[in-house]
């Protein structure tokens, strides 16, 4: 798998019991899967307080980065099946991106 991701982003699985791995391993037979793009804000924060960023900023936006009906993922691909691709655009081959739900 290959995440399509900027250096300040995460990935992790909505479940805290469950792997990254795991939760991918469900997705074998697509060629990748996209998640929506959550934008987190400071917090309310004026200053960098200690420890770890996913720590200390959990706010976020209540839904997804939405331009009218278009929504921001990140992707997450399977190389093999990546025909062409650019910073936000994906094109594979033989077979299709999922969201995180199958669809």
């Amino acid at each position: 798998w290959l995440a399509f991701t900027d250096v300040d982003e995460f990935l992790f699985p909505a479940d805290p019991a469950s792997s990254l791995p795991e939760v991918l391993g469900a997705f074998e037979d697509h060629a990748a899967v996209v998640v929506p793009w959550t934008l987190f804000g400071s917090a309310r924060r004026i200053e960098k307080p200690d420890g770890l960023v996913i720590d200390n900023y959990l706010l976020r936006r209540a839904l997804p980065e939405c331009n009218g009906d278009t929504c921001a993922y990140k992707v997450i691909a399977q190389p093999e099946w990546i025909e062409e691709c650019d910073v936000h655009n994906h094109f594979y081959s033989d077979r299709f991106a999922v969201n995180e739900k199958g669809d």
